[in-house]
């Protein structure tokens, strides 16, 4: 991530945010501060950031009218929205908002210790976010596995990506979006809260009664270092008509029978009187482990169909790579470019030095001289267990026919490969 874009009028947000990833990370972005309501969506529209901060407590830069915009035309959702407010009053006003493309949405005082967290998720999870299209159009299954810490904000976070992505690419409508994004959200806030960190129905029924928020109670949890130390494995698979789901904690697990009830019983009004009720009338599949600590379901998709498949796609060869496998060589005519949907690859110079590592995030891998209509300028070698999708020059003009943005897409990641070269080169490294 090189650049970071805030929406916001007021210096001193943006000189916090300046301050807080200036600690955090070794190489913070550069930050692009836009003020006004049309710099900003001028900004989306040629620009398409990964994500950008959105100042909602400021009345000078109506984000409100901001959101609308978003919500009207689905260009500007190819990247995600952290909102930001002085206070949790201010956030009440996004639940209107529902159908933007929102990560997350946190105080100021909340940045400090999560603003650099929620950026990484982001940056690791970017085929969730503006590779929507192309993710969608080249992958029947997406799957991923994280490990949460006890963070109700990288919770928020996780539920987000994986709902917005569904729903972006129309495999749910707006009403299955945000049922699905309390009921990710509920069950990972149950591991966390009651599996993790011990907190009973009681004790939070008594601290939400004193109008202090969650976040306090389970950072107070987290000074126990055996508590902090525990984690709650979030798995998932977005399949072509359904997706499944998977909630684990490292907790002594519940008395899952008597919360549901049954076959025959009324759901649970428990928990707070969401989590199990919802998953029951929106999930399929519902199952826990013995112990109760761990939790599947799976939701199928109310729409008809997922987005318009460009044709030339339909039929793209599928290729299954071993560890060791050559996927091209030096010299090769390049003929074709290959989406990266899993495994890790070296990239290998003439010379026979290891040269760079390709990963899905990485998306494609040949696509300079597939541009340029030249030779391979390297080889490359999978380094584990991988699959390929084999997209031919034919194929990738049909899809830009369909979807022009396809080629910014692309353009974009060819510029950040030579970039990092160029940062290879003038450090004295090899270019392949």
């Amino acid at each position: 991530m090189e650049s970071l874009v805030i929406v916001s009028s007021r210096p001193d947000l943006g000189e916090q945010v300046i301050s807080i990833l200036g600690e955090t990370w070794k190489a913070p972005p550069a930050l692009v501060s836009l003020a006004t309501h049309e710099e900003a969506i001028a900004h989306l529209e040629m620009e398409m950031p990964e994500v950008f901060l959105l100042d909602v407590s400021d009345p000078a830069l109506d984000p409100w009218r901001f959101l609308d915009a978003i919500q009207a035309d689905s260009w500007l959702m190819q990247g995600g929205i952290v909102a930001v407010g002085e206070a949790f009053a201010d956030l009440r006003r996004l639940e209107e908002f529902r159908g933007a493309n929102l990560v997350v949405s946190m105080t100021t005082g909340q940045l400090t210790g999560g603003l650099a967290k929620i950026l990484e998720i982001v940056r690791n999870n970017r085929r969730l976010l503006y590779q929507v299209d192309l993710t969608s159009d080249l992958v029947r299954d997406i799957s991923g596995s994280f490990q949460l810490g006890n963070d109700l904000i990288e919770v928020s976070c996780y539920a987000n990506l994986l709902a917005n992505f569904l729903f972006a690419s129309k495999r749910i409508d707006l009403e299955q979006k945000n049922a699905l994004v309390m009921i990710l959200v509920e069950m990972l806030v149950n591991a966390v809260e009651h599996g993790n960190c011990g907190i009973s129905y009681d004790e939070k029924t008594a601290w939400l009664a004193t109008g202090r928020n969650m976040h306090e109670l389970v950072e107070s949890r987290n000074q126990d270092p055996a508590i902090a130390r525990r984690r709650v494995l979030f798995e998932y698979v977005l399949g072509p008509e359904a997706a499944s789901f998977l909630v684990a904690d490292e907790g002594a697990g519940f008395d899952w029978r008597s919360r549901l009830g049954g076959a025959d019983a009324p759901p649970s009004l428990e928990l707070h009187g969401r989590g199990i009720t919802l998953t029951q009338a929106w999930t399929r599949d519902l199952r826990y482990n013995e112990k109760g600590n761990e939790v599947r379901f799976a939701v199928a998709y109310s729409t008809s169909g997922t987005p318009l498949t460009p044709a030339a796609f339909r039929e793209l060869r599928h290729l299954e790579v071993k560890t060791g496998d050559e996927v091209f060589r030096a010299g090769d005519p390049s003929d074709s470019l290959y989406y990266i949907v899993k495994g890790r690859f070296e990239v290998i110079a003439p010379s026979g030095e290891v040269v760079g590592m390709l990963a899905p995030d990485d998306l494609f891998m040949g696509e300079m001289s597939f541009l340029l209509n030249s030779h391979r300028s390297a080889s490359v070698r999978a380094v584990t267990e991988g699959r390929l999708i084999r997209v031919t020059k034919r194929e990738f003009v049909e899809a830009v026919r369909r979807k022009p943005h396809f080629a910014l897409l692309l353009s974009r990641l060819l510029a950040r490969r030579l970039s990092r070269l160029n940062a290879r080169f003038r450090s004295g490294g090899t270019v392949p």
